[in-house]
């Protein structure tokens, strides 16, 4: 199971130096929340260039919270995002939206909030890479964890090809750290349980040793 930080979930004043702590890890997540499709505001087109360019990650995961992800789509690839999940609740067509991110270069990905099933996107299963679960409710300042999401992602990766990638997101504790490896899920989008430490990179190797390295061996 891969780790991606949550760049946003860090100190907003020193995404600079939370980048150079992170050096070589080669996972990171970034949401763009347009204050719109979610009550919250995070980064736009300028700022994600700035981490992306900054950032030594080789994956660089974009989770769109937005009106209308198929707008953001070239700059992604521009700034050289490798992987993009936008919202099935947001998208009038979604295929459209897979190829064009594969045009770009880009992995494509949909994304459900929590309350959203998996037959929403069953039409779509031949057609993307992977699927981002939310697992928590956006909120204004802090999100809040659902444990009736958390446990239908696990029901979904179940059921799910296992071709395709699934990545948990929100409000992910190391007890939800310790049921994602057993069910087999391949990422995790971790803010809090790795921003709140004084040592991010540090705190990162810790989880992966401890949660996520006997799934590899």
């Amino acid at each position: 199971m891969d780790i991606y930080p949550s760049i946003a979930s860090s100190d907003p004043l020193k995404y600079g130096d939370t980048l150079e702590n992170l050096g070589s890890w080669p996972f990171l997540h970034i949401d763009v929340e347009d204050g719109n499709f979610t009550p919250n505001i995070t980064f736009g087109i300028k700022t994600v260039k700035a981490v992306a360019s900054r950032t030594k990650a080789k994956s660089i995961q974009v989770h769109l919270m937005t009106t209308n992800p198929m707008d953001y789509l070239e700059d992604l690839a521009a700034a050289g995002i490798t992987e993009v999940f936008s919202h099935i609740e947001a998208l009038p067509d979604a295929s459209c939206y897979l190829e064009t991110c594969r045009v770009f270069g880009m992995k494509a990905g949909l994304a459900l909030k929590a309350g959203t099933g998996l037959e929403s996107v069953k039409e779509y299963l031949d057609k993307t890479d992977g699927l981002l679960f939310l697992t928590s409710a956006p909120r204004p300042i802090r999100e809040e964890f659902s444990k009736e999401a958390f446990d239908k992602a696990l029901a979904a990766r179940r059921l799910l090809p296992k071709r395709i990638r699934t990545v948990a997101d929100g409000g992910i504790d190391e007890d939800c750290m310790k049921e994602l490896g057993a069910g087999n899920f391949d990422s995790v989008v971790l803010g809090r349980l790795v921003f709140s430490f004084p040592n991010p990179r540090a705190r990162v190797e810790v989880l992966n040793n401890t949660y996520c390295l006997r799934r590899k061996q």
